[in-house]
């Protein structure tokens, strides 16, 4: 274990609260990893960038050396923990870039006498991560209709593992922590390295979360905050511009629709990409077919191919991976990529299984490039790497279905 022992004082002005008080902080020592959708670092390198130092902006800036802060990222059913009351009766409850479970799946809450945590984060609340040199600093923003919340995580280089120095909470709706970890002092300096590429590919994957593809099924419109889980197949090739995904949809309540998705990027004339799903709509025993806004940006070819460089222009951290599905529970080492290293698309692309380069997971901007690249990242997918398909797709797979073209 880590112990971590911090010393505070008390200072109340009005309705600024700071909480300092002799406070014990026991954290274990990551033995139960979580996996990060994030990058939860800005210590990453661009394809089009060396390791060494360049002049950008009006200072000298190493593109490769940053702050990365997913060595303090807890197991989710551990969490930082900072009183906010003398009597310990009231903590803010937090974890560096994943969920944690005593605030039922988000990454920061406040839990008072009542036992019900008021959502500060998820994982995916706006995230924004900035800072270079031993630092990084991280904001959330929880958008919400009555009262919006507000996190803001800045940690540097120190000598212990990790360490609060400061926090202030104000309002109900705002938290900032300042704090140090030796883990911040020394980072690696990345060379970018492009992922392997395929040029055609086939498997089983899993998705789960808020599917921006089946949004408009009726199972996706009724369930538990829109969230579903996805099992089925999915088609790739780069030849065409084209993937497709098809499989069962459902809630946890047990109902179930089939759906299919479909990226035709093998338009006539250079036309953008058709995408559409087939799914069922509200009210609706019949599949019908829904196409998918296009935004007529560039973006869009790259997003096609999974495995370009334009597609994944950042390599990040290496990180490890616990299967989720298909080897439930099994770890192993992933290289990661990402479409920026900072600032707010910090959602991780792609991983790929370090030891023999096989794809594990593919992130939303690739598998839904209809949706603005700037948006928060809503599920997570797995593709079974044990049983992938390379052999050669014909175009045929990725013909759009006739009733979409009715």
């Amino acid at each position: 274990f880590f112990l971590f022992v911090l010393l505070f004082v008390v200072y109340i002005k009005k309705l600024k609260m700071r909480v300092l008080i002799l406070l014990s902080l026991v954290c274990l020592a990551f033995a139960n990893y979580q996996n990060l959708y994030t990058t939860c670092s800005t210590n990453g390198v661009r394809t089009s960038e060396n390791t060494g130092n360049y002049w950008w902006w009006g200072g000298w800036y190493n593109p490769s050396y940053g702050g990365d802060a997913g060595s303090l990222n807890l197991p989710s059913n551990e969490h930082y923990a900072v009183p906010l009351d003398s009597t310990n009766t009231t903590k803010f409850y937090f974890n560096i870039c994943g969920s944690t479970d005593i605030c039922n799946g988000a990454l920061a809450c406040v839990i008072g006498e009542s036992g019900i945590p008021d959502i500060f984060a998820y994982p995916n609340s706006e995230p924004y991560f900035y800072g270079n040199y031993e630092s990084i600093e991280m904001q959330y923003y929880l958008n919400l209709a009555s009262d919006s919340k507000y996190f803001y995580l800045s940690i540097g280089c120190g000598s212990s593992p990790f360490e609060i120095d400061y926090f202030y909470y104000y309002d109900d709706d705002e938290m900032q922590i300042d704090a140090s970890s030796s883990f911040l002092c020394s980072n690696p300096v990345l060379t970018y390295e492009a992922p392997r590429t395929y040029t055609s590919l086939s498997g089983p994957i899993y998705m789960y979360g808020q599917l921006n593809m089946f949004t408009m099924d009726s199972i996706s419109i009724n369930s538990d905050g829109g969230k579903t889980e996805f099992i089925g197949n999915f088609y790739f090739s780069s030849t065409y511009k084209s993937f497709k995904i098809n499989g069962t949809l459902s809630d946890n309540n047990g109902n179930s629709h089939d759906v299919s998705y479909v990226y035709n990027g093998n338009q006539p004339f250079e036309n953008p990409a058709l995408m559409t799903s087939e799914v069922y709509l509200p009210n609706s025993n019949v599949q019908s077919c829904v196409i998918l806004p296009n935004s007529f940006d560039d973006d869009s070819d790259e997003a096609a191919d999974w495995f370009s460089t334009g597609a994944n222009p950042y390599m990040d951290n290496q990180r490890n991976y616990t299967s989720i599905y298909f080897q439930k529970g099994t770890s192993f080492t992933v290289d990661t990529w990402s479409f920026n290293k900072q600032y707010d698309q910090v959602f991780v692309n792609l991983m790929q299984r370090t030891s023999d380069n096989l794809p594990v997971s593919i992130g939303s901007l690739l598998l839904c490039p209809f949706v603005d690249t700037y948006s928060p990242s809503t599920f997570v997918s797995e593709i079974d790497w044990t049983n992938l398909d390379m052999s050669t797709l014909p175009e045929s797979t990725f013909t759009t279905p006739s009733n979409c073209m009715a």
